[in-house]
């Protein structure tokens, strides 16, 4: 549970950046939570599955920067990949951040596209070439919390507040664990009319 939440702190901050890079995707994404009735707390999960293009912005939130840069693993016996032989115990690391950015997979993979995850395009991305959570028997099991609680989050910051991006935000990311911001990025919240 402790990893979902550090993860959705990450996701969050990267989402507001998003955001506030994409305006017309953030008021996209306002129009379809106008809707949404965070106070009936019954509704919530039935309701938040309901939102496709919250749902796309999430996906693209983490394709484009997975909370996860990377995931180490150790070789639990002798394994044979394309003619080489990796001993028990052998390191191994799964580069998330480099195969969300492959240009073969995605075109322009640096660009925030939540159309990429709409239902026609989504069969395009090949097995394994999104893989926030990781993948197989080791995937995270957090997963479904961080989904949830980030679009609670997420549908709660852009029903109350427009995010505008700070003239200086020219992030640098840093990706050996986590991917995070090298240096401090600034938003401004501005309230919603109601």
């Amino acid at each position: 549970m402790a990893a979902s939440y550090e993860g959705i702190i990450i996701s969050t901050l990267w989402f507001m950046y998003n955001m506030s890079k994409n305006p017309d995707i953030q008021e996209k994404l306002f129009e379809e939570l106008s809707n949404f009735d965070e106070s009936n707390e019954s509704m919530i999960a039935s309701q938040i599955n309901e939102l496709t293009f919250l749902d796309q912005c999430v996906k693209a939130n983490l394709r484009i920067y997975p909370p996860l840069a990377c995931l180490p693993r150790k070789t639990s016996e002798e394994i044979g990949i394309n003619g080489y032989s990796l001993p028990e115990g052998t390191l191994t690391l799964t580069a998330i951040y480099s195969i969300h950015h492959d240009e073969k997979i995605y075109s322009d993979p640096n660009q925030f596209d939540p159309s990429r995850f709409d239902p026609e395009n989504i069969t395009k991305i090949p097995p394994g070439a999104y893989i926030p959570f990781g993948d197989g028997p080791r995937r995270c099991i957090g997963e479904r919390l961080g989904l949830l609680g980030s679009k609670i989050i997420f549908s709660s910051i852009i029903k109350n507040f427009r995010i505008v991006s700070s003239k200086e935000n020219n992030i640098r990311v840093k990706t050996d664990l986590r991917t995070e911001f090298m240096n401090s990025v600034k938003f401004h919240f501005i309230p919603r009319n109601n």
